[in-house]
């Protein structure tokens, strides 16, 4: 195998775990400033690039580990539950209750009492 800068790169995980940062910031950012509303296709994209994450490393994985790792390299498997599993369903879920409580009508707000 090539070393050196670059190698990571060849990976979706790693693609999927960036858009995942990336949504988390405007996710987080859009309850404060108004001109992160406008990031709902790049958040909706990069829930999908986790939702794919999901299906083709654990299908690769269960058919044969080396399949999705280097040969003699294997991650511990609580990082591989976190990198392909937990981590872009905490980022599907995330969007998705956010927005569904987005398009709540105004006179419904979670946790206020009428």
């Amino acid at each position: 195998m090539e070393t050196g800068f670059g190698k990571q790169l060849r990976f979706f995980t790693l693609w999927s775990l960036i858009a995942n940062f990336v949504a988390l910031i405007f996710l987080t950012l859009s309850s404060s400033f108004k001109i992160f509303d406008r990031a709902a296709p790049f958040i909706a994209i990069s829930a999908l690039m986790g939702l794919f994450t999901i299906i083709l490393y654990w299908g690769l994985f269960f058919i044969d580990p080396t399949l999705v790792n280097y040969a003699g390299e294997r991650l511990d498997f609580s990082r591989e539950i976190y990198l392909h599993f937990a981590g872009p369903a905490l980022l599907f879920f995330d969007a998705f209750f956010n927005c569904c409580c987005q398009t709540l009508s105004p006179a419904i707000k979670i946790g206020s009492i009428p």
